[in-house]
């Protein structure tokens, strides 16, 4: 076959394997010819006909020749046909890639033309070019981009396809089992009974999953049967519709029993532990592509079979204990999580594994860096629930808020789940951070690219401030009590959450509360908002322990620094309603808290540190960058446009002695070239080795009242050093009140 790439998956020579797929149709039927001819032969001389030992000798070798004449006529034909689909095929995707690369070509086209556009406009003195002319080209690139990604989803989509043509004919052209240098997926279609092309539709090859499936069942658990499945499965990958087939076939107390099989295989060694994680893993991602397409009936019925096998608690967690690569679809995932709540909540108590299952030792083996998880299956699935921010989120809510609950009781399931459950070790309450931070992506909330909407808004104010509540007053959520993963997705949740923390309690004093929720109004929106009811104590326990390791600590004080850059770049924008007095008392605060919260959570705190909670808080950071900071936009784009030509005349004028020993270009330098996290540089540049907070802190605000030159600064006589003095004059106070606060929790 014709080596082809992701940019060009079409290539190849249709015409050409036209050509030869005539010729082995050609072939075909001068065999099939000559099995007749020699058929006919043999037949008119029979032993009726012709008697002896010389008659016997050709009886005998016809016959050899007959047979192996009919052998190939079954080999060569198939191939003929396949040879014809796969040059349609070919020939289709590479008309598709054409059309896909000139879409590409042209967005790309048009993203450098926005791009050179906005450069120019951006260097050129403030009002030469208007605010509609700018906002129209960043308009263009960001439509330019979006068309460029999805030319490219179409390459990639091409690109799959020509591997699933390709492997399709290389099954067609190893069609017979007596062909004796079959590959191993020749040899698992060879046990499963698939012996030609016409064998290989979708009821036939989830026929022959069946097949194998009841072998293994009934108690045929050989190296060799297993063998064969994972061959035919990953033959399947690619069918997520056939694999529902097969997977509704067996339903879920045969899909337990199977995996289960296949861990006591591994216990008992009848198959290496590498081979038998490899066929349960397999078994694991074909469900999770199945399940995707369910409809919520269909995942309920599944889900409810699953639970009643003898082994289902530890097939659960091991099914479900992949959420990162392999997470089961949504309606399975909520199905199977009201299992849960209704068996544990409303009804007797956890539902656990036992030791000895053979499900456990596979999730044990899958992630050998959480043994024991698997044995408390809730967790996985309320894991994978926070995948599905929308479901999680009316999930959580579900049966609320009760009338006349306090804010930790308001939602049912937030009270048992996130206030009272008790979780163990192996999970370190990943589960319900993972939840908690996935919520935060629903549909319509703050952090909904597409826009917001009022109801959806106040849900999630609702849900957040339940959920605080809950967390903080569960008297098991300690700093010790939870793994690194879970400080990582608590950091994802604030880093969602701050745009509205920085509301209430950051600037709101008024006693204006509901039991869940503070109405007010925010100043970049200009409007009256729904925000959740929290106090600077709670902002501080949280900030405690997302930070009471290393892992978070790192994060989290990159997330924080990033709504601070936000904050100055809304300031600095000359039509924002974003002062920079506010800007500058809500950095000055948050920083306070932050400090202070650390400092009390440190102590007796072991750091653990590994290569895969690095990985988790590279992906911390990036929701950091991503997360939209509603009325203030990305921090990158607020500081190089609209605040970018005002600073450097600001900074131009600024005397190089005043206050602090800043490089004026490298503060001026970050803005321009769109540093979103000019709050952390500026807060580096000060800090020396030995860190001392509250003077980093002042230094660091200098630079900023320097640049923003906030009209309270006139108020004071333009004393820099005065005005700075207010701004940390709470310092001691907030710091010290939100260690207390974090030094309890912890």
């Amino acid at each position: 076959m014709t080596q082809w790439t992701v940019d060009d998956p079409g290539a190849g020579d249709p015409d050409g394997l036209r050509v030869q797929g005539a010729r082995l149709d050609s072939l075909t039927r001068q065999l099939a010819e000559a099995c007749s001819v020699l058929r006919r032969h043999c037949e008119a001389l029979g032993p009726d006909v012709w008697t002896g030992s010389a008659a016997d000798a050709l009886r005998s070798t016809s016959a050899r020749h007959l047979a192996d004449l009919t052998r190939l006529v079954d080999t060569v034909g198939p191939c003929a046909s396949a040879m014809y689909v796969y040059a349609g095929a070919v020939q289709r995707i590479a008309e598709d890639a054409v059309l896909a690369r000139a879409r590409r070509d042209e967005a790309a086209s048009d993203h450098a033309r926005a791009l050179r556009l906005i450069s120019q406009y951006t260097s050129v003195p403030t009002g030469t070019v208007s605010d509609r002319s700018i906002a129209a080209q960043w308009t263009a690139r960001d439509a330019a981009k979006e068309r460029l990604t999805a030319a490219g989803h179409t390459l990639q989509a091409l690109a799959d396809e020509r591997a699933s043509a390709d492997a399709r004919l290389l099954f067609d052209l190893h069609g017979v089992a007596e062909i004796s240098d079959w590959s191993a997926v020749g040899a698992g279609l060879t046990a499963a009974g698939v012996h030609r092309p016409s064998d290989l539709s979708a009821a036939g090859l989830r026929d022959a999953l069946l097949d194998l499936a009841r072998d293994i069942l009934e108690g045929d658990s050989s190296a060799a049967t297993l063998a064969a499945l994972q061959s035919l499965l990953d033959a399947c990958a690619d069918e997520p519709a056939l694999l529902g087939a097969f997977f509704q076939r067996l339903g879920g107390r045969g899909t337990a029993d199977l995996v289960s099989r296949i861990g006591t295989a591994v216990v008992t060694k009848k198959i290496d532990d590498a081979d038998g994680l490899r066929l349960a893993v397999t078994l694991q991602s074909a469900l999770s592509a199945a399940s995707s397409l369910w409809t919520a009936g269909r995942a309920r019925v599944f889900a409810r079979d699953l639970v009643g096998a003898s082994d289902g608690a530890a097939v659960v967690g091991f099914l479900f204990g992949n959420p990162w690569t392999a997470p089961m679809g949504e309606h399975f995932t909520v199905a199977m999580a009201d299992l849960f709540d209704r068996r544990e909540r409303l009804g007797e108590g956890q539902w656990g594994a036992t030791l000895a299952s053979g499900a456990l030792t596979l999730s044990n083996l899958q992630f050998p860096d959480r043994p024991g998880r698997g044995a408390d299956p809730a967790g996985a699935v309320l894991q994978t629930l926070g995948n599905y921010p929308d479901a999680a989120l009316s999930w959580l809510t579900a049966g609320g808020p009760v009338a006349g609950a306090d804010r930790a009781g308001a939602f049912p399931r937030i009270a048992y789940w996130v206030g009272e459950r008790v979780w163990p070790e192996a999970d370190g309450y990943t589960a319900v951070t993972a939840l908690w931070a996935g919520m935060q992506l629903a549909t319509g909330g703050p952090n909904d690219p597409a826009g917001w909407t009022d109801d959806a808004w106040k849900a999630l104010a609702e849900a957040n401030s339940a959920f605080t509540a809950a967390f903080l007053g569960n008297p098991h959520v300690l700093p010790e009590h939870l793994c690194d993963e879970a400080r990582i997705n608590l950091v994802v949740a604030i880093t969602r959450l701050l745009p509205q923390l920085r509301e209430v309690p950051l600037q709101r004093y008024e006693d204006d509360r509901g039991p869940l929720t503070v109405t007010g109004v925010m100043p970049e929106f200009d409007a009256e908002m729904t925000l959740m009811n929290t106090t600077r104590d709670e902002l501080a326990a949280l900030f405690g322990l997302a930070g009471s390791s290393n892992a978070g600590l790192v994060a989290l004080r990159r997330s924080i620094s990033l709504l601070q850059s936000a904050m100055l770049g809304a300031a600095a924008a000359a039509d924002s309603s974003y002062t920079p007095d506010m800007a500058l008392r809500a950095v000055a605060d948050l920083q306070s808290i932050l400090d202070g919260a650390v400092e009390g959570a440190a102590e007796g705190i072991a750091v653990r540190h590994d290569a895969r909670v690095q990985a988790l808080i590279d992906g911390a950071v990036t929701a950091a960058g991503i997360v939209p900071l509603p009325g203030s936009g990305k921090a990158a784009e607020v500081l190089a446009r609209a605040a970018s030509s005002f600073l450097r005349t600001s900074v131009a004028t600024w005397a190089g002695d005043a206050l602090v020993d800043l490089a004026q270009d490298r503060l001026t330098a970050a803005l321009a070239a769109g540093a979103s996290d000019a709050w952390a540089s500026t807060l580096n540049e000060v800090s020396g080795e030995a860190r001392q907070p509250k003077e980093d802190l002042k230094a660091a605000l200098a630079a900023w009242v320097v640049a923003l030159d906030p009209e309270e600064l006139a108020l004071r006589g333009g004393n820099i050093e005065h005005y700075v003095q207010v701004l940390v004059a709470s310092y001691d106070a907030v710091s010290g009140a939100a260690a207390d606060a974090a030094s309890q929790v912890a």
